[in-house]
């Protein structure tokens, strides 16, 4: 049996090898020495490693799991993500889109290390106020899903840079957002957008912003702030003639797209 270091670069492979795997590996979740080690039920233990396994077509030893730190399980029709993910201690990278998950499990805030969660293409309606907590995540994509708003602690990602949220029910921003201090590109593109938080000006190392297809109709004074701003598309909004004229006059440096 290949061990985690053997097979930690792997991507999801092809469903080809997957019935060889089996799901037939309860023998070991009942070791009491591996329980005692997750701080988990069997049954906690054998949903992760049934979720593991579709994952990566080698089998895996129970007690690897802590170790890992990139999981995909994406282009799997999955409809849920096991509650004990966060059992996976060490994760830094999830990748799960394109699959029919409607949600994202609260413990998801409980993995410290995750940097980066790719979850676009699914049919999540909101991400779980947990996510607040990820301080050290970089990237966040949730684009092409149904989320009609976000956590309004969505500022507690201290370390975000790239935030890919296009395509979903977004009618209004929480204020939160302008903590994103880091944050270097933000895409809200095709959305129900009606207004922009004051707090947006915060957001000084903004660089690319696409506010593209929303309801936009006039953009906050605080605009005038994103002096890192290079490149910004407001293509398909019905934004007056005096907001365009302050546009241009607060980001004269900025290639606009309108």
């Amino acid at each position: 049996m290949q061990t985690f270091e053997d097979i930690k670069p792997m991507l999801l492979s092809d469903d080809e090898g997957l019935a060889q795997v089996g799901l037939n590996l309860s023998i070991h979740f009942f070791e009491a020495e591996f329980t005692q080690a997750f701080g988990a039920s069997p049954q906690e233990l054998d949903e992760l490693m049934r979720f593991v396994s579709l994952c990566y077509t080698k089998r895996l030893k129970i007690n690897t799991l802590s170790q890992l730190t990139r999981i995909d399980c994406s282009h799997k029709n999955i409809t849920a993500l096991p509650g004990c993910l966060n059992r996976l201690e060490n994760l830094e990278t999830l990748l799960c889109y394109t699959n029919a998950l409607s949600s994202l499990p609260e413990s998801i805030g409980e993995l410290k290390y995750l940097r980066e969660i790719y979850s676009s293409s699914n049919q999540l309606t909101h991400l779980p106020k947990s996510l607040g907590k990820l301080s050290y995540l970089t990237d966040l994509f949730c684009s092409y899903n149904q989320i009609a708003e976000l956590p309004d602690n969505i500022g507690g990602l201290s370390n975000l840079m790239v935030f890919h949220c296009a395509d979903n029910q977004l009618q209004y921003l929480p204020q939160s957002i302008g903590q994103l201090q880091f944050l270097r590109t933000l895409n809200i593109s095709q959305n129900q957008l009606q207004r922009l938080p004051e707090s947006f000006g915060q957001l000084k190392n903004l660089v690319e912003l696409n506010l593209a297809e929303n309801q936009l109709t006039q953009l906050p004074a605080s605009f005038a702030q994103l002096t890192q701003l290079r490149r910004l598309d407001l293509q398909n909004n019905p934004l007056t003639p005096k907001a365009l004229k302050q546009l241009k006059t607060w980001l004269p440096q900025t290639d606009i797209k309108i």
